[in-house]
């Protein structure tokens, strides 16, 4: 399908970096890069990340960020503020900079502490980062693991929530119809999104029906996407057949969570 320009997009899970230092690839990784964590208000739960050796010994840093959705859907990282972002304050790393040897696996421990007044969905993302060889010159590409801790609080009250903020035609590239919507996410949970258009003659005849995806969900070939609390996302759906002069009906049907839905 093609689409409306958009900037590049940064996906949770494993990123790479370019430096101006040496030729050198980090073989070390991590598992799990998700970790589930489903609290209740007061809770205090453990959790354990593994890291796997390459073949040389590497010193790993373990860095805390905030994610960040943009309008593709996909996720940036920043530094967390602690007043904006208080997620952050509720996990422990044991070690945050940990040696890595050859041979053998190494276990980090962290713990989330869930304040009485929290609720909803939480993502804290553990950015797993080995350090380069001292002493190297020339290109590095260094490896960085995102490690996105997701922390549910059940709490009464609270309950997922959705808004159609904009459906619209517009032309593509080629000046192709594309179906452009935003959706955005009100509630203090995150959930899975989904979407289609149907388009309607004027004698109420089905002409087409056309999927509705996020550029992030485009890129790996999924027609869902998840829509983190206070995030807004665009989707998109491209009219493939060809449209005689006329009136024609347009109806938007999003999913969203376990039963959410807005015509």
């Amino acid at each position: 399908m093609r689409q409306v320009s958009y900037r590049a997009m940064v996906a949770v899970g494993l990123v790479v970096l370019l430096f101006g230092l040496a030729q050198y690839v980090s073989a070390a990784g991590v598992r799990p890069l998700v970790v589930d964590v489903e609290a209740t208000p007061g809770d205090t739960k453990e959790f354990e990340l593994i890291l796997t050796p390459g073949t040389a010994e590497e010193t790993v840093d373990l860095t805390l960020y905030q994610p960040v959705q943009m309008l593709t859907g996909s996720l940036a990282f920043q530094e967390p503020n602690p007043e904006a972002f208080p997620a952050s304050n509720w996990i422990t790393l044991e070690e945050t900079s940990v040696k890595v040897y050859p041979g053998q696996d190494t276990r980090v421990k962290g713990t989330v502490k869930v304040p009485f007044d929290a609720g909803g969905s939480h993502t804290v993302i553990v950015m797993v980062e080995p350090q380069p060889p001292e002493g190297q010159t020339g290109i590095v590409f260094k490896v960085r693991y995102a490690v996105r801790i997701s922390i549910r609080v059940s709490r009464p009250g609270l309950r997922p929530a959705a808004k159609l903020t904009l459906f619209e035609l517009v032309p593509g590239e080629d000046q192709e119809p594309v179906i452009r919507t935003t959706m955005s996410n009100p509630s203090a949970w995150d959930y899975l999104v989904s979407g289609e258009v149907t388009i309607r003659d004027a004698e109420r005849r089905l002409v087409e029906r056309v999927t509705l995806r996020s550029p992030s969900a485009l890129s790996s070939g999924s027609d869902s996407t998840r829509m983190y609390p206070g995030s807004e996302v665009e989707y998109l759906g491209e009219i493939t057949r060809r449209l005689s002069p006329g009136e024609y009906t347009l109806r938007a049907f999003f999913r969203y969570g376990d039963s959410g839905q807005i015509i």
